[in-house]
């Protein structure tokens, strides 16, 4: 067969385009199969956390928005978490860029990119073929990162993923307003229940969503045109709203001679619903699994499955108990809680630990009665 190679990619995005990278650069042919054209749109809040920033390193300054040196967690209608300095609480960019870049890094690295060529498995075993554009290509193995919605899933007879769902408005304002903005990220808990809102700045709008441990629906977009009303943007032009699900549940991680990554293997935060850096992760951690066992002979998939879960899967679940827990009780009475003097002190207290990553001034607040913004 033509079309021959050591490793088949299966969408390009963070997952799919990290795992090319990686395995161009540890001396693989790859082939990188994407059914769009970058740079595309794709709905996401796109803030980039301070877990995912060590992941993804330092990115071109064109391509952050913003970095917000404040953050604001609204617990309930007169109680706010607050922390300023350090490292910002996120960075916040858009994925078509994103992902443009860690795609063009690929193609820079030596991986073989086909963009506008949907992707489908027709064989998963001692040969894979995948069919794209017209073509046939062939390799040992493959590995699926085409998304929560992709079709790899199906093709290798997994149950499709359960899933959450966010949904967002691009919030259009002058440039006054939007410079208000700028510099800080709001976290609102009391926006939907098991779930969020948020405000991000970004360079010519405000990214304003909500995210629930639910999918998307009407009473979600209806929380949504709440929390607009809510932060005094009811009023706004307005860009969207656009929706995306977000997977509740890891695993599995492949099956046969394929090896799925990023939201394909359900690789995303329950509780804030954050992907980026769980997709980068294991779509690397998945090109160093194949070339060990192209080296080795080794099953490539049965190594996947136990990094990935000492490795990405702890860190999905690392605040999985902690989110439920305050999902569970609500944040109304976490609010009252660390209104306490107790607690109030133990704020000040703490927020030296956090001084070299990520803030130097940590507090809680009563803000009185909710104020437009």
């Amino acid at each position: 067969m033509k079309n021959r190679c050591d490793l088949i990619v299966i969408g390009g995005g963070p997952a799919g385009a990290s795992c090319a990278e990686r395995a161009a650069r540890l001396g693989l042919s790859v082939a990188l199969l994407e059914r769009a054209r970058f740079p595309r749109p794709k709905p996401c809040a796109a803030g980039i956390s301070v877990r995912a920033m060590p992941v993804l390193g330092e990115l071109p300054g064109e391509l952050v928005h913003a970095r917000p040196g404040i953050g604001e967690i609204v617990l309930s209608n007169d109680t706010e978490l607050i922390w300023r300095g350090g490292v910002p609480a996120v960075l916040t960019t858009t994925r078509a860029e994103l992902d443009l870049h860690l795609l063009d890094r690929a193609r820079r690295a030596g991986a073989h990119v086909v963009e506008g060529a949907a992707a489908r498995i027709r064989d998963a075993t001692g040969s894979c073929v995948v069919e794209a554009g017209g073509d046939r290509w062939s390799a040992p193995w493959i590995v699926a990162a085409d998304g929560a919605a992709g079709g790899s899933r199906a093709a290798l007879g997994i149950d499709p993923l359960r899933v959450a769902g966010a949904v967002y408005v691009r919030v259009l304002l002058d440039a006054s307003r939007l410079e208000s903005h700028h510099n800080r990220a709001i976290f609102d808990l009391r926006a939907v229940r098991s779930g969020y809102g948020w405000v991000f700045p970004k360079r010519d709008h405000l990214s304003v969503g909500v995210y629930q441990r639910r999918p998307v629906g009407r009473r979600l977009r209806a929380a949504l045109t709440g929390f607009l009303r809510e932060w005094g943007f009811g009023d706004d032009p307005l860009e969207g709203p656009f929706a995306s699900p977000v997977p509740l549940r890891a695993g599995p991680f492949g099956s046969e001679r394929v090896l799925l990554a990023g939201d394909a293997a359900g690789l995303a935060d329950p509780i804030t619903g954050e992907g980026i850096p769980h997709a980068v992760e294991s779509g690397r951690a998945a090109a160093e699994c194949v070339a060990s066992a192209l080296a080795s002979g080794e099953d490539a998939l049965a190594d996947y499955r136990n990094g990935i879960r000492r490795g990405a899967l702890s860190r999905v679940n690392e605040f999985r108990f902690l989110g439920r827990l305050v999902y569970a009780v609500g944040s109304e009475f976490i609010g009252r809680v660390l209104m306490t003097p107790v607690m109030r002190g133990l704020a000040g207290r703490i927020a030296p630990s956090f001084s070299t990553n990520t803030c130097e001034e940590l507090h809680v607040r009563r803000t009185g009665a909710r104020r437009s913004r």
